[in-house]
């Protein structure tokens, strides 16, 4: 079994409170052919950025990296990056 250091703040209360923050956080879509959003559309970028980073570094995760198209990659084992496929 892992032994990441996050995984001891994960329960049932956590998810909980996480799931009824993320639920309130604006990621309404117009209807129509504006549903295809841009990885930098500012919806997206303030949700990524703004609400799933500082999560992550909330419970211990801060082996962020950022990859391009406002996506975030976190390490988390010991195993060199070079060795890693995404």
């Amino acid at each position: 079994m892992s032994d990441y250091s996050f995984e001891k703040l994960i329960d049932r209360n956590y998810m909980v409170d996480l799931l009824t923050r993320l639920l309130k956080v604006d990621c309404t879509v117009s209807m129509g052919p504006q549903t295809l959003m841009s990885p930098n559309d500012p919806k997206l970028v303030n949700y990524v950025q703004n609400v799933i980073r500082p999560e992550l570094q909330k419970i211990g995760v801060y082996n962020i990296i950022d990859v391009p198209n406002n996506q975030i990659v976190a390490k988390s084992c010991a195993i060199p990056l070079s060795n890693i496929i995404i």
